[in-house]
């Protein structure tokens, strides 16, 4: 699934052995025959909800985008959601950067800072860096 870090308890239930029961055995086994050196995903969004915008399809905010202190603490709530999860968890951890772009969607996540202080919270965690080439 696509997880919005900013929803929780979407993850939560996303990742609910009621909601994945088929799908968990048909991971678990993919993840047993396959086993992934790493699992990455983006770092996430700083707005709860998004459009894409053209010309070049990037997010936009849609209503107000919670402030920085609000994004880093969901954010650190849904990575440890994911983090317990097994079998994901169980495997190295890594997190993508996103480039900036106006609208509201990339406020603070992009920012070395934030980016630093989620490593701190999380240093396990290794960064996928993307440099958008």
């Amino acid at each position: 699934p696509t997880f919005n870090l900013l929803k929780p308890e979407s993850i939560r239930a996303s990742l609910s052995v009621d909601h994945l029961k088929q799908d968990m055995l048909s991971l678990s086994r993919l993840l047993f025959l396959r086993p992934p050196k790493i699992v990455s995903f983006h770092l996430g969004h700083s707005a709860r909800e998004m459009r894409k915008v053209p010309p070049d399809s990037h997010d936009k905010a849609v209503g107000e985008v919670p402030t920085r202190r609000e994004v880093f603490e969901t954010f650190c709530e849904s990575l440890r959601i994911i983090q317990e999860f097994s079998p994901i968890g169980s495997f190295p951890l890594a997190l993508e950067n996103l480039d900036y772009h106006k609208g509201g969607a990339y406020e603070y996540i992009c920012e070395p800072d934030f980016i630093n202080d989620i490593f701190r919270e999380f240093p396990n965690f290794y960064l996928l860096l993307d440099i958008s080439v």
